[in-house]
């Protein structure tokens, strides 16, 4: 299976993702050799930015150009890929992206549905051949269908997406992460950790190898952020299991549920 990997800031944060040990596993340390893939939320343009590719993370020419640029967002979903469905192209690649109330839904997956054949949707289109793309369309279906405005809060959302998640988990694996620019939303199955730091502003302050973050100078005494990962990335930080067929959400490095 896949790994997820997802952040989430109180202030827009340059992610400094050497991915030393996250990017590592795409290909190096670990099995997950078949593509990768990073969105970060535009704070300033209000969209999401995207990189995929279909080669091994840990080699990858593109995890190098995001190595180097500085990227500033309080949302982050990243996604490192082993193909058990689907061909090795980018249109299987994750995270994936869709439309729907306006604003840009993305979405990492880490299971395998093997029961799951659903090949028709109301509102939205599958490009790939992957499983993880079909219950991403199948989620956005149902919140639209329980709120056609896009008018609910965070609760109802949560409710909505923890609904559709318990149908989906009867058949298979269902670890996913689902932003749209402005919570983090978790749902775990099997495996899926979360850790809570807090630093000074304009200072790196996470201790886990091959993530550090670099916040600018607010107007505040400290940043705040949440880390969530398939399994956790060090020994030096507290992690929380989040239970099964449970669904987080987290806003600005806060966890609201």
């Amino acid at each position: 299976m896949c790994e997820l990997l997802g952040l989430s800031c109180s202030d827009p944060s340059e992610i400094k993702l050497s991915f030393n040990e996250f990017c590592l596993r795409g290909g190096s340390t670990n099995i997950h050799k078949d593509g990768w893939g990073i969105g970060f939320y535009d704070n300033d343009d209000d969209g999401w930015r995207i990189f995929l590719d279909d080669k091994p993370a840990f080699s990858s020419k593109f995890a190098e150009v995001v190595k180097r640029h500085s990227i500033k967002s309080r949302i982050m979903i990243s996604h490192i890929r082993r193909a058990t469905v689907g061909a090795l192209s980018i249109s299987n690649n994750q995270p994936f992206m869709r439309f729907m109330w306006g604003r840009q839904w993305v979405f990492a997956h880490n299971g395998d549905l093997p029961l799951f054949s659903q090949d028709k949707f109301k509102h939205f289109n599958v490009i790939g051949q992957t499983d993880s793309e079909k219950v991403f369309c199948t989620i956005l279906d149902y919140l639209w269908d329980k709120c056609p405005n896009g008018d609910c809060d965070y609760k109802q959302l949560t409710q909505y997406i923890e609904e559709a998640s318990t149908n989906l988990s009867q058949y298979g694996v269902l670890n996913f992460l689902l932003s749209d620019g402005k919570f983090l939303f978790a749902h775990s199955h099997s495996s899926l950790y979360y850790t809570k730091w807090a630093y000074p502003a304009g200072q790196a302050g996470f201790p886990t190898p091959g993530i550090s973050v670099d916040s600018p100078e607010v107007n505040q005494s400290m940043v705040e952020g949440i880390v969530v990962a398939t399994l956790p990335l060090s020994t030096c930080a507290k992690w929380h299991k989040i239970g099964a067929k449970q669904v987080f959400a987290f806003e600005k490095g806060q966890a609201l549920s």
